[in-house]
């Protein structure tokens, strides 16, 4: 079967139709049939003179006639498409849906591309979220920790001073006066008055009285200044007091070391074991 398509128009309609009336004119009549766009308005047929009814069915919309002559009795045919104006329109119509077809893909693939990618990212921002707050609750608890351990170093320093306080004043009640903090920690009523005939020097000068020694204002300046350093404000002021009643009495250094050493047993160990390397 062949196909000869072109343009419709009056000399390519008479021609077959010309063509037609020689067969029959001939004794040998053709056989053919008509579609005007896919609907066939004149069925297979050898009389010409039916050829011209599909000229009723043709409207302003119809794409193309199609005109099939047949070879004798056999469905072999030669087949004509006459094209109206519809067929430029088609083939336009199809280019733009290829085009639309196509720019609708590249949208779905970039569309699938992106969300991917925010899937990772995604993903990525989920497993630095758990880093971050597993790391958040490390550094809780060892802040936890350092401030358990601040506590009970404090407490252990508050409760050796505040003995060795009690051993100071158990002895030298006459100071208790001046120090009403102090007054208040250590039962004074209990304690007997006692006189102290200790001798001790700041600047190494002699004197009889503990409570009358004081060091200079600028010992005392350089003193508070370095304390405010190593302590908190809260412990600061008491001792810098010890130092001041250690330097009035010098000998009572030996019992204070005793009691922080019961007291801190760990710390001395590790003392020990430095000296040792």
């Amino acid at each position: 079967m062949s196909i000869v398509k072109e343009k419709y128009s009056g000399n390519r309609v008479n021609l077959i139709y010309q063509m037609l009336c020689n067969e029959a004119e001939q004794a040998q009549p053709k056989e053919y049939d008509v579609r005007v766009d896919e609907l066939k308005v004149v069925s297979r047929t050898n009389d010409p003179e039916r050829f011209f009814q599909h000229e009723d069915f043709i409207l302003p919309d119809t794409r193309y006639v199609t005109v099939c002559l047949y070879d004798g009795g056999s469905r072999r045919c030669t087949r004509y498409v006459l094209l109206l104006k519809e067929e430029e329109s088609t083939a336009k119509g199809t280019l733009d849906g290829i085009e639309h077809t196509i720019g609708e893909k590249l949208q779905q693939e970039r569309r699938q591309w992106q969300y991917e990618l925010l899937q990772r990212e995604n993903e990525d921002l989920k497993e630095k979220l758990a880093d971050a707050e597993e790391y958040q609750e490390q550094l809780q608890d060892t802040v936890r920790q350092m401030q358990g351990e601040k506590s009970s170093t404090t407490n252990k320093i508050t409760e050796t001073v505040l003995n060795f306080a009690g051993l100071y004043f158990s002895k030298n009640p006459q100071v208790l006066g001046g120090i009403p903090l102090l007054s208040d920690l250590v039962n004074s009523g209990s304690i007997p008055p006692q006189q102290s005939t200790e001798r001790a020097s700041y600047s190494k000068q002699e004197s009889g009285d503990a409570g009358n020694i004081k060091p200079t204002e600028q010992n005392t300046t350089t003193l508070r200044k370095t304390l405010i350093l190593l302590f908190p404000e809260l412990y600061a002021e008491k001792v810098e007091r010890i130092i001041q009643y250690l330097y009035a009495n010098n000998e009572l250094a030996d019992q204070l070391l005793r009691i922080l050493q019961q007291a801190c047993p760990d710390e001395e160990e590790e003392d020990e074991t430095e000296l040792a390397a």
